[in-house]
């Protein structure tokens, strides 16, 4: 090896300042930096989005309401909604930037919120990701998740607190996950599937009854339209881990 192809104490030290800051790296798509708070992830898709939206509401003009929703589903809701389970925990200052995007949406089309849920079925964007979320643990709680997601929970009945009779103040379904988040818990974690299986043991018994995915979480969405419907405080926030 001649002398100029030697590491150099230079070169080292390139190498650790990286490593020391942290490289971003990409899998299917998604952009994961090494403190998984998931701002170039959301920064990617918001840019992405952001042109096929706008491309879209130049042909406002000719469309109806219910054409321009349909398209808006097709070819920028499927694409953000790729990244759901990837960016679930990020902090909701940064979600907002692609929350952003469908409420201007929303606005361009002159379409309330609680209108575009009661009747279009297009839900806010961090509803969807909560009721996507909950689908997840739907699939977990009735033992049909991939392996590798079903090893990460374990049913209610394995927690030691229960093993010993102790139970929650509220009463839990009968598929109730074992809820490992304890207030000393990273905000991060909190925030993340784990946080919401609080919610979901709190479900009504016939929700979590529901033979597939899909009729969960239609009635996941049924409930959010009746509280939309109702004017409920905060509805949007219904099934969030953030309330």
């Amino acid at each position: 090896m001649s002398s100029s192809s030697k590491p150099t104490k230079e070169s080292f030290h390139t190498l650790d300042s990286r490593h020391a800051s942290g490289v971003s790296f990409k899998i299917l798509s998604v952009v994961f930096d090494t403190k998984l708070i998931m701002d170039e992830a959301v920064y990617a898709f918001v840019s992405e989005a952001g042109w096929r939206l706008r491309t879209l509401l130049r042909t406002r003009r000719f469309f109806e309401v219910d054409t321009l929703v349909r398209l808006y589903k097709s070819h920028i809701l499927s694409f953000v909604e790729g990244a759901t389970a990837a960016i679930y925990h990020a902090a909701p200052s940064i979600l907002k930037q692609l929350d952003d995007l469908q409420e201007s949406f929303l606005d361009q089309l002159g379409l309330p919120v609680s209108a575009a849920l009661t009747d279009h079925n297009l839900a806010p964007l961090s509803m969807r990701r909560d009721i996507a979320m909950l689908g997840i643990l739907f699939k977990v709680a009735r033992g049909i998740a991939p392996a590798p997601i079903q090893e990460l929970f374990k049913p209610y009945g394995h927690s030691s607190l229960a093993s010993h009779g102790f139970r929650p103040r509220d009463q839990l379904h009968s598929k109730a996950i074992h809820d490992p988040v304890e207030v000393g818990h990273p905000v991060v974690i909190k925030r993340s599937v784990y946080g919401l299986i609080r919610i979901f043991n709190r479900l009504p018994q016939d929700y979590v009854d529901s033979r597939t995915v899909q009729q969960f979480q239609r009635r996941l969405q049924r409930s959010a339209k009746d509280a939309a419907r109702e004017e409920a405080t905060r509805w949007q926030l219904m099934f969030s881990v953030n309330v």
